[in-house]
C-alpha cells in the first residue's frame, strides 16, 4: 500500500484536534494511543517512500486524513446529543454518488453493459454491508466513547487488511511493517480500557 493511503490513518490526530476545537479535550490514554499511532503511520510511511515521494500523493493523504478525522469527530458530537442514526445514514449519499457511477463508468470502459448486474449487485454489497452497517455500528461505538479514543481504535483496519492479506494472499508483511501494527494494537488496547 502506498504512502498516500497509509496517510488516510492520521485520522486519530485531526479527530483530536477538530473535537478539542469543539470542547472534547482527549484523556491521557487518548493522547498516548494517538501517539503511538502517528509514530506507526510514520514507520509504515518512511517504509513506504523508498526513495520517491510525490508531494500530490501526501497532499492527497493528508487531506484524506483530514476529512476521515473531522467525519469521525463530528459523528462523535452528534452521536453525543442523540443523532447516532442521522450519523450512521449521512454515509448512503456516498455510496449513491460514487459507488454507482463509479460501476457505470467502469461499465462503460470495459464496454461490459451485458454483465451490468454483476456490478450492481456488488454496488449494493458495497452499499449495505460495508457501508450502512458499518457506519450504524461506528455511530452507536463513537455515542460511548471520546473521538480521539475511536479514531485510533478505527486504525485497527490496516492491521486487519494486513491479516487478510496474507491469510487469503500470502502477502508477509516486513518487519518493520509488523513493529508498526503492534504499536497500533497497543494503541487501541491503551484507549480501549481508559474507563477501566
Amino acid at each position: 500500500m502506498g504512502l498516500a493511503a497509509f496517510l488516510l490513518y492520521t485520522a486519530p490526530l485531526w479527530t483530536t484536534l477538530v473535537a478539542l476545537g469543539m470542547g472534547e479535550k482527549p484523556s491521557k490514554r487518548g493522547v498516548v494511543g494517538v501517539s503511538l499511532v502517528i509514530i506507526a503511520i510514520t514507520l509504515i510511511g518512511a517504509q513506504a517512500t523508498k526513495g520517491s515521494i510525490s508531494l500530490i500523493g501526501v497532499l492527497l493523504g493528508l487531506l484524506s486524513g483530514i476529512s476521515y478525522g473531522s467525519y469521525i469527530a463530528l459523528a462523535r458530537r452528534f452521536a453525543r446529543v442523540g443523532n447516532e442514526v442521522d450519523v450512521s445514514w449521512g454515509a448512503i449519499p456516498y455510496t449513491l454518488i460514487i459507488t454507482a457511477p463509479t460501476a457505470i463508468t467502469y461499465s462503460i470502459i470495459t464496454d461490459s453493459w451485458g454483465s451490468i448486474v454483476n456490478p450492481a449487485l456488488w454496488g449494493v454489497y458495497l452499499g449495505i454491508v460495508t457501508t450502512v452497517i458499518p457506519y450504524r455500528l461506528f455511530a452507536i461505538g463513537v455515542s460511548r466513547v471520546r473521538a480521539s479514543t475511536a479514531s485510533v481504535i478505527a486504525t485497527v483496519e490496516p492491521v486487519l487488511a494486513a491479516i487478510w492479506g496474507f491469510l487469503l494472499f500470502g502477502q508477509v508483511p516486513t518487519a518493520l511493517t509488523l513493529v508498526a501494527y503492534a504499536l497500533i494494537i497497543t494503541a487501541s488496547t491503551i484507549v480501549y480500557f481508559e474507563g477501566a
